[in-house]
């Protein structure tokens, strides 16, 4: 509780900041890339300034992160045949790693073509979230469309639902 001194003189007393509920949870991720760019181990940063995952009305998934030391994105769509099993390639994952490097991970082929190959697996959490696992093969290119090689990419993201 803190006291705050009112105009009059008189101290009053504003209330306590609530307290975080469980439906704040935020998302988590340990990503792991391997080849053209190397970045072993590296977890989400829970003061990162933008940790966002949400389920799309399609019946799909959607994730996207900025943030870390060092600072990383991750922009992922999850399409609705891979949350059901019936496609676990219907996803496109992009990430721009340190030195500009762009790793895409595009086998489903969705916005310019399939760059990359890998595959999905979602578990239904009981909160209503989903834990997401990826493993894959990227494309990986510096400043424009010229590849430098390919970088084996593993992701395992967690998705907090409401409470």
């Amino acid at each position: 509780m803190t006291l705050v001194a009112a105009c009059g003189g008189e101290p009053t007393s504003s209330p306590p900041s609530p307290s975080p509920t469980a439906s704040s949870a935020q998302p988590a991720f340990e990503l792991v890339l391997d080849g053209a760019v190397d970045l072993p181990a590296f977890p989400s940063d829970p003061s990162a300034s933008l940790n966002e995952c949400a389920p799309a009305s399609s019946g799909g998934w959607t994730y996207t992160y900025a943030g870390g030391t060092p600072f990383l994105t991750l922009d992922l769509s999850v399409y609705s045949p891979a949350t059901t099993g019936a496609n676990p390639s219907d996803f496109d994952l992009d990430i721009v790693a340190p030195g500009s490097r762009a790793v895409r991970v595009v086998p489903s082929g969705r916005r310019e073509g399939v760059q990359g190959d890998g595959t999905i697996h979602i578990e239904p959490r009981p909160d209503g979230g989903v834990t997401i696992s990826l493993d894959g093969s990227a494309v990986t290119l510096v400043g424009g469309p010229a590849s430098i090689g390919t970088t084996t990419v593993h992701l395992e993201l967690d998705c907090p639902g409401a409470v």
